[in-house]
């Protein structure tokens, strides 16, 4: 566990109630709308997001969805509006499909503006 017990409040300033891992809101990045700049990466502090591509030519994906406590950090920062926290099947989740779906958009981009 990150935090202690009775350690975490809401935005109303009320103990937040404590949340199985399982259930807990992942970030899910719309990769159209990512430009790959990194600062979500940057400012992640369970290095849960990787960057697929080249900065500021790449998608930021989730690789680390068992780390991710849900502080949200990545959605508050993201100047696009790319990422936004939602519930997520851990038992179908894989990273690679991720990771496969953000290559096929780079690799159709590249080639749009060739």
């Amino acid at each position: 566990m990150i935090c202690d017990d009775l350690a975490v409040e809401d935005e109303l300033g009320c103990l937040a109630p404590r949340v199985p891992r399982g259930d807990r809101l992942r970030p899910v990045i719309e990769p159209a709308m990512c430009n790959g700049c990194g600062i979500c990466i940057a400012y992640c502090p369970f290095a849960c997001l990787e960057l697929e591509g080249a900065l500021n030519a790449g998608v930021a994906i989730l690789t680390e969805p068992l780390a991710c406590v849900s502080c949200r950090e990545c959605v508050e920062i993201c100047m696009k509006g790319a990422i936004a926290m939602r519930p997520l099947d851990l038992g179908r989740f894989d990273p690679a499909d991720d990771r496969a779906r953000a290559r096929t958009l780079l690799d159709d981009y590249l080639e749009v503006g060739e």
